[in-house]
């Protein structure tokens, strides 16, 4: 940014030396260096100035910098601005700590209150305890608060335990990741141990502590430099500290967190566990030998099958993707097998290698070790008569024709009384539970009874009794049974309703809106669940509280939806339903009793609330449970859909309008909180992946009746028209040059063909960057030219002089702090709104209000949960893999309220990787499409990413 000769020609040589006589260790704060040249941060002087502490912001300008301080306003240098550009240059002195007064003597009497401090591996514990009685204070933050200067606490150290405590009854507790700013805060007041004794501060004076590692002997050899003692406890941070018997030491750079390796000997044996340890470090790790990578048994088993020379050869191992891992021994825990780029390590546990040989050995064959061989004549009986393990992946590579193994025709007939298909095969009608009770494993068709083998597709049979399977999961009684498989055959034939909607909404519902809140109320009365998944902006919210009024008795109702949307619900119940009280479980002040909850009428939490109160919640039950944007639980395995699975309702609802976004085990893990065991097990749901299919279709005849989805365009056709226009624009003489350099190096990267998806995925990430602005790539080139900025720059000011509004995305969010950039240098005023943002809804009140015509939103941050029909254009700078995000982030602005046509404007750069996105989007589009009507397209795979870069 500048030197120390051309900081002394902007100020001047003598401020510049009283700056450096005013700074000392804790001068500079929340420091900050971003990529447009400007610094900032909190600037405290040290004596001998007298100036108070401020913050200040320097801005570099061509040769001039602008100063913005909070104590002498924007204009010339300040001493703060000083010590902010210094500290950029690196002067950080370092001084001894501050001396801490000496114990009183023993004859003085112990009177008022200290601060006692508990530090272990999850955090601290912190209590306010009498001197004299040794008792602790009940309430301690309000007695903080009441007493801060009896316990020497600085303003500053009292909002950061209000912010970060967890209260309890007598003590204040703090997560170990969170420890670090208070601490900070902490260095002047008196920290005391249950026995009395005083932590004593102390600068570290040596280095942050690192990990070397490397692997000698198959063990795991490591040591923390420079070494700590052992049962520390660390503070990560920058600054970060390490809490050793009575001192809290102070390293003032970063300090990772090695808490795991804190009480941990070395050396270690090399398992997949001792490595995951060192692979979830994310700083302070540094490796002195070659980083395998490490694989464990939780990879798809399978065999490799292959035809060399007449004869049949199968190979045992592992799948990861497209990649097979030959396993020659199953003897042994651990074994080498080459990976698609470096040696890779197969950990593979004792129950892993039992049960993987327990399968092997039922694929009867002369099996050595992992391996097998079998002649012409042998290999075409095993291919017809051989049960491979279920849930195994099988690679043939062309086995079955080169052997000349038919498969037969299959036609499945549902008509009947009876609550199970028929079959056809040729010109022969079998029953369902023939056929089920001779299936063959790994799909290799059907045994019958006089010894034949049928070729058929047995995934079809499969597919059908997963089909009846969800409709017992739902209902016991064969009747119910019976018009749940026909509205699974049949989803559009009528049925009855035995509960009407409250008559108060019929005047306030659009006809599909009453439908959708009438379908609610069947579904609930029948016993089964629901997921309404209408396109955004058609009016989820309102139709489920006409749903939820309809059915309501003197249990409380559930509402979990991200925090973002919380205070929406609240608007909307007052709005629509205002003879009913919504009670936010929320804070730090929310409901702490089973009693309290079970008092309320309708209760709205947060996923993160859900999550730290699910044994509160757990404790309740509830009429209903709803949950909105319900993509939340997405991921199975995660612990917003654990916890929302542990709720206890008679009726559960989900509401998202992208139930699909990449793959179908999404929809599979909403439904698991819907009615769990009905699609199935996850392995089932993951497995499915092509829409036409057997199994595919079978998923969707189960999601039918219960998933609801109408588009805009069907509903609402008094709705404006939303166009969206794809604008190509050649990139600049930089970009070109940029971009034509990170392709051929990663031509050149992936051109032995060994290159993984996740390795694929970030070169194609850097190319994306580069298409955007080259500052994205180089933060050197952060003043080049960009060809989307030029283009959204110049129809930016045409948006403003019409008096219209526009929403700007982007996922990246450094690309949108450099159009910040360039839009302040023009004038132009707008919003920001990204994954920091707290006040989301007040920036959406301000711009819905005409403050401001521009509006940039994180394309994460702000794809869900706002109405923004104020704009009538939308900008996507950069294409996103999955078009369900983009087509989610435009229709904040195209929902019903708006009344103008909406432009939908998609920047891309000529012949670029941008280009080849645009058809790689279609294969997600077809994915979730096919929920709705079936396609004949294939699946996308591996090579699809690699055809993106070649």
């Amino acid at each position: 940014m500048f030197d120390l000769e051309t900081l002394k020609q902007l100020a001047s040589t003598e401020l510049i030396e009283a700056a450096e006589a005013a700074m000392d260790l804790e001068s500079v704060s929340a420091y900050r260096f971003d990529r447009r040249g400007r610094l900032e941060g909190g600037v405290k002087p040290a004596p001998p100035s007298t100036e108070p502490p401020a913050y200040v912001r320097v801005t570099k300008r061509g040769s001039k910098c602008l100063v913005d301080c909070r104590v002498h306003g924007r204009g010339p240098w300040c001493i703060h601005g000083a010590i902010l550009a210094l500290y950029h240059l690196g002067r950080k002195p370092y001084l001894k700590p501050k001396p801490r007064p000496a114990p009183a003597p023993a004859s003085v009497a112990k009177v008022g209150v200290q601060l006692v401090a508990v530090f272990d591996a999850d955090g601290a514990r912190f209590q306010i305890r009498g001197r004299s009685t040794g008792g602790a204070v009940a309430n301690p933050l309000r007695f903080a608060k009441r007493e801060l200067r009896a316990l020497a606490l600085t303003p500053r150290a009292l909002e950061l335990i209000e912010d970060l405590a967890e209260p309890g009854e007598d003590a204040l507790t703090i997560d170990r990741l969170d420890l670090a700013p208070l601490l900070i805060e902490l260095a002047d007041t008196p920290l005391f141990a249950p026995d009395g004794q005083a932590y004593a501060y102390g600068n570290a004076g040596r280095p942050e502590p690192r990990t070397e590692v490397e692997i000698k002997d198959n063990v795991i050899v490591w040591r923390v430099v420079p070494a700590i003692e052992k049962g520390s406890v660390f503070a990560p941070g920058w600054p970060g500290f390490v809490v050793e018997g009575r001192r809290i030491l102070r390293f003032p750079g970063y300090v990772p967190d090695l808490q795991s390796l804190a009480a941990a000997d070395s050396p270690l044996p090399l398992t997949a566990e001792n490595l995951a340890i060192f692979a979830r470090q994310k700083h302070g790790v540094e490796w002195r030998s070659a980083k395998p990578e490490v694989l464990d048994g939780a990879q798809s088993p399978g065999i490799r099958l292959r035809v060399a020379q007449r004869t049949l050869v199968g190979e045992l191992g592992l799948w990861r993707g497209d990649h097979f891992y030959p396993l020659a021994d199953l003897s042994r825990p651990l074994q080498i097998a080459p990976g698609p780029d470096r040696p890779t390590l197969l950990a593979l546990s004792q129950g892993t290698r039992r049960e993987l040989s327990r399968s092997r050995d039922r694929v009867k064959s002369a099996w050595r070790g992992g391996r097998f061989q079998l002649r012409e004549g042998q290999a075409r009986r095993f291919l017809e008569e051989t049960r491979f393990p279920e849930g195994w992946r099988i690679d043939r590579e062309g086995a079955d024709r080169w052997f000349g193994v038919e498969r037969l025709p299959l036609e499945t007939d549902w008509s009947g009384d009876a609550l199970a298909p028929r079959y056809r095969v040729a010109d022969e009608w079998f029953g369902h539970d023939a056929l089920m009770g001779g299936l063959l494993a790994g799909g290799g068709g059907v045994r019958l009874a006089d010894g034949r083998t049928l070729n058929i597709d047995a995934g079809e049979v499969l597919a059908n009794q997963r089909v009846l399977e969800g409709v017992r999961a739902i209902h016991q009684d064969a009747t119910a049974q019976r018009v749940l498989l026909g509205r699974m055959l049949d989803p559009a034939a009528p049925r009855p309703s035995t509960v009407e909607t409250a008559p108060r909404w019929r005047e306030i519902l659009r006809d599909y809106q009453l439908e959708g809140a009438q379908w609610l109320i069947d579904n609930f009365a029948a016993g089964e669940p629901s997921l309404l998944a209408d396109d955004m902006g058609l009016g989820k919210t309102v139709q489920t509280l006409a749903f939820l009024d309809s059915v309501k008795d003197d249990r409380p109702q559930l509402i979990v939806a991200p925090a973002s949307l919380l205070l929406n619900w609240r608007a909307e119940c007052q709005r629509f339903c205002p003879h009913r009280r919504v009670a936010v479980h929320h804070g730090s002040k929310r409901a702490k009793t089973v009693e309290a909850l079970q008092a309320c009428d309708l209760v709205a939490t947060s996923y993160g609330s859900l999550r730290r109160d699910v044994d509160l919640l757990y404790g309740v039950e509830f009429q209903v449970v709803v949950l909105d944007e319900a993509q939340a639980i997405k991921n199975p395995a995660s612990q917003t859909a654990r916890a929302a699975g542990e709720l206890w309702a008679e009726g559960r609802v989900a509401l998202t309008g992208t139930p699909v976004e990449n793959r179908l085990v999404e929809l599979w893990s909403i439904f698991q909180f819907l009615a769990p065991g009905y699609l199935g097990e996850e392995e089932d749901a993951r497995a499915v992946s092509t829409p036409g299919t057997a199994s595919f279709r079978a998923f969707k005849a189960k999601a039918a009746p219960f998933l609801k989805r109408r588009l805009k365009r069907d509903v609402e056709p008094s709705l404006p028209e939303k166009q969206e226009i794809t604008v190509n624009l050649p990139l600049s003489e930089a970009q070109q040059a940029l971009y034509q350099r990170l392709l051929r190096s990663s031509r050149e990267d992936v051109a032995d063909g060994k290159a993984d998806a996740v390795s694929i995925l970030a070169k194609l990430t850097r190319l994306r960057q580069a298409c955007c602005h080259p500052g994205l790539v180089d933060e050197r080139l952060v003043q080049a030219e960009s060809n989307k900025l030029e283009f959204l720059l110049e129809r930016a000011a045409e948006v403003v002089e019409s008096g219209h509004a526009a929403l700007v995305f982007s996922q990246f969010t450094t690309l949108l702090k450099l159009l910040r950039f360039q839009l302040e240098e023009r004038g132009l005023d707008y919003l920001y709104l990204d994954g920091q943002t707290k006040n989301r809804q007040a920036l959406v009140d301000r711009f819905q209000a005409g403050e401001k015509p521009l509006f940039l939103i994180s394309l994460k941050a702000g794809g869900v949960g706002l109405n923004l029909t104020r704009a009538s254009y939308v900008y996507h700078l950069d294409p996103w893999w999955n078009p369900m995000v983009e087509a989610q982030a435009s229709d904040r602005a195209h929902r019903i309220g708006q009344t103008r046509k909406v432009l939908s404007y998609k920047l891309i750069s000529e012949n670029t990787v941008e280009e080849k996105i645009l058809k790689l989007q279609a294969g997600k589009k077809w994915l979730a499409d096919g929920l709705w009507r079936d396609q004949d397209q294939g699946p996308l795979d591996r090579e699809a990413l690699l055809a993106l870069l070649t």
